[in-house]
């Protein structure tokens, strides 16, 4: 599996996307390249890695901001983390 410790990076000042997980059940994160046995009974957990974003989100139109919170594209919580700007009406 690629890019479990390095994430994808984002362009045109756009922020670097999150890097995947590996693991069994509650166990510590397992390396992407390698073998590993999973017993009966376990779970193995793939979380897959998220793309670099593109352009400056400080720039991101509120229509566009909000347009992407209506279809779930999006949390609150990462619109006021991430997009922080002027009267942007997320908070």
């Amino acid at each position: 599996m690629e890019r479990i410790k390095n994430p994808a990076k984002g362009r045109d000042s756009g922020e670097n996307g999150k890097p995947g997980r590996i693991r069994i059940d509650d166990g510590p994160d397992l390396p992407g390249k390698g073998e590993i046995t999973i017993k009966g009974g376990e779970t193995l957990i793939i979380d897959t890695p998220g793309g670099g974003g593109f352009g400056n989100p400080e720039e991101r139109l509120e229509s566009l901001i909000h347009r992407d919170l209506e279809n779930g594209l999006i949390s609150k919580t990462f619109a006021v983390c991430h997009y922080k700007q002027k009267d942007s009406g997320v908070s």
